[in-house]
């Protein structure tokens, strides 16, 4: 299954590995949601339409990021979906991105 998304949408996909306690209990998802979330963009949809009266018809606005850009997420924004495959991605619109991650 690939997903599209549409307008400003984006779809991320967690990087943050499960915590384990030091006897190797998993702590369930549920018990350890910050309120942000580490991932890679893997799909970017086309941008919203540009809504000034000045432009061309169906001209969009940019989106700031790109597929494999790293970015922090408001985890309470994005929606949580679960693939047939069992990964998990994130769907949110572009304006909850906190930050681009960069290794400068």
């Amino acid at each position: 299954m690939i997903l599209e998304p549409l307008g400003n949408f984006i779809v991320v996909e967690p990087i943050e590995k499960p915590k384990e306690t030091a006897s190797g209990i998993v702590i369930p998802d549920s018990a350890q949601k910050p309120a942000s979330l580490l991932g890679t963009v893997i799909a970017v949809g086309p941008g919203e339409y540009n809504p000034t009266a000045a432009t061309v018809m169906n001209e969009r606005k940019p989106i700031s990021v790109k597929v494999g850009d790293k970015v922090l997420i408001r985890r309470q924004r994005f929606e949580e979906y679960e693939m047939p495959d069992k990964k998990i991605v994130y769907l949110g619109n572009e304006e909850n991105i906190w930050a681009k991650v960069t290794n400068a």
